[in-house]
């Protein structure tokens, strides 16, 4: 339904235009996420089979029924659909951004964002659901990833917490608005977002997305659900699935 593919889009462009930045932030006091314990694993290096194995444990420990994608099949995915550049690209030609100054903001974000050759990544699809665990290169993370995923996503926010796209003739309202999620990792940052449709009075659709760092530990994941489509509720809450990983790499990284 041509619908739903414009739903999806302007979740898609949305979300990462707003999370791809939060790795080449500028330095700034922590405000917003969560500090809890200390890292599980602060200076451990996982591999991309290290991260295949922690994402097939958090689907069989939970029961998740979803489908495991390694690194490569992870960054083939990425090469298919051009990246972060063929997004920045769709937001200069064929999707509009409002207000003006959010688009830029996208684009930004989006120029920043760390190549996917950078690091390694496992991901986990299961329902509506997505997760994703990253693990820095030889490079490690920026200095100041902690401060970019709290003050700068904070910031994007309060700017752009309003937003409408428009694309293939169809113009949808995006409402983002930071939430309270916990887990049991060293900085964890959430965020929900409604999706109207242009005249429409209730949300069509939202996602939550929950970002979590421990270590050398990048986890997301975000739950979708649109009343456009159906799928089966998770068995699983964010929590739990981030909380779960963290687990597992204990099991991985001894």
């Amino acid at each position: 339904m041509k619908h739903s593919s414009v739903v999806r889009a302007a979740v898609a462009l949305s979300v990462v235009g707003l999370l791809a930045g939060c790795s080449a932030g500028q330095p700034g006091g922590g405000s917003g996420g969560t500090a809890t314990a200390e890292p599980a694993a602060a200076t451990a290096a996982y591999s991309a089979a290290d991260l295949a194995s922690i994402v097939t444990k958090v689907n069989a420990s939970l029961g998740l029924g979803g489908t495991v994608i390694d690194n490569a099949a992870a960054k083939n995915e990425v090469d298919k659909l051009g990246g972060a550049s063929r997004l920045t690209q769709q937001l200069g030609s064929s999707v509009t951004v409002q207000p003006a100054q959010c688009q830029q903001m996208l684009q930004d974000n989006l120029a920043k964002a760390p190549q996917a050759a950078d690091n390694v990544t496992a991901m986990l699809t299961y329902g509506s659901s997505v997760l994703v665990v990253s693990a820095p290169g030889a490079k490690g993370w920026p200095q100041d990833v902690r401060a970019a995923m709290t003050t700068k996503s904070d910031d994007v926010l309060a700017q752009c917490g309003d937003m409408t796209l428009t694309a293939s003739g169809f113009t949808v309202k995006l409402a983002m608005t930071k939430t309270d999620e916990k887990t049991n990792a060293e900085l964890t940052h959430s965020i929900h977002e409604g999706v109207t449709l242009e005249g429409a009075d209730q949300e069509v659709g939202s996602a939550d997305i929950l970002q979590a760092l421990d270590g050398n530990l990048y986890v997301m994941v975000t739950e979708s659900s649109s009343k456009l489509s159906s799928a089966a509720p998770s068995p699983a809450t964010a929590t739990q699935v981030a909380n779960a990983v963290l687990d597992a790499a204990k099991t991985v990284k001894k």
